[in-house]
């Protein structure tokens, strides 16, 4: 599989240093990005089903036991405890407390939820990067978008490199190449248990779905932050993964000239194409074609 990353002509020292951007959800030009929305953290029902389970007389027992003094244990067997706790004055207190419990958490629920999607979005903002490929190189509208308009370049990649399968388990959500999901509404959740990984990694509106995005997602830190002040994350990729460059349509003599010396440069890019990708009127499609050695 063959995967493309377009870049601004103000970016040859991705090629040359090899390293693409780790971008976090708030510098990307989707709002929706890693903000998925849950309408409550839980369904009171859920609470009331587990406040039954631990208030049964056998769970409940237990637990009101091991709580009691070592010195009151020796003295007070568990039955004797459980026919205390069989009265009906104590019953009716521990009811009331349920009761009194499972409304205080109704009345704060919704404010609880709304703090935890912030916190969750808030994580997922900063403790995320996106690197975004796509499987297109002729897309006028992403050599638009992403490329200058249509001034930079693309570098094209292999997909099937083991840079883009690195998961530490099969659980993993990270460092490896994922298809995004396109759907014409993102799903609202009703509750938090609901998320998925790819819901919240890897969906996004139908209205990007021409940019045909794989995403490899990385934990981003200090570590790989550029400087102390500045927000962006660069990650190495192995220059052996590189197939070939491409030129954007509109891009200057200049820019052939800087790539063509780059890929002179390294030893990984011997057999790195140099080639262009230019408007084909007779078609109405962008075309992609080598560029001739005598004009690096």
């Amino acid at each position: 599989m063959l995967i493309y990353k377009y870049l601004a002509t103000d970016r040859p020292q991705a090629l040359d240093n090899a390293t693409l951007r780790a971008t976090q959800a708030d510098a990307l030009n989707d709002p929706f990005e890693l903000k998925p929305f849950f309408r409550t953290i839980f369904e009171m029902s859920d609470l009331t089903s587990i406040l039954a389970e631990q208030a049964s007389e056998e769970n409940l027992l237990d637990r009101v036991y091991e709580q009691l003094p070592e010195n009151i244990r020796a003295r007070l067997s568990k039955e004797n405890v459980g026919v205390l706790m069989a009265q009906d004055e104590i019953r009716q207190g521990m009811e009331k407390t349920r009761r009194d419990f499972r409304t205080a958490v109704s009345h704060e629920l919704p404010a609880l939820s709304s703090r935890a999607r912030e916190i969750l979005h808030e994580q997922l903002g900063s403790k995320i990067g996106i690197i975004s490929f796509t499987d297109d190189p002729t897309n006028p509208l992403m050599w638009s978008h992403y490329a200058s308009e249509h001034r930079g370049y693309a570098i094209e990649f292999d997909g099937t490199h083991p840079f883009f399968d690195r998961r530490r388990s099969k659980e993993d959500e990270f460092f490896h190449l994922r298809p995004v999901r396109y759907m014409n509404n993102l799903s609202a959740h009703e509750k938090l248990a609901d998320l998925d990984g790819t819901s919240v990694l890897c969906a996004k509106q139908s209205a990007w779905a021409y940019e045909r995005e794989h995403r490899l997602l990385v934990p981003v830190d200090p570590s790989t932050q550029t400087d102390v002040t500045n927000p962006i994350h660069l990650i190495h990729f192995p220059r052996e993964c590189v197939r070939s460059v491409i030129l954007g349509g509109r891009s200057t003599v200049v820019l052939e000239s800087e790539l063509g010396t780059i890929l002179q440069r390294y030893s990984a890019y011997a057999d790195v194409k140099l080639r262009r990708a230019t408007a084909d009127f007779a078609s109405g499609s962008i075309v992609i074609s080598d560029v001739k050695a005598t004009n690096i």
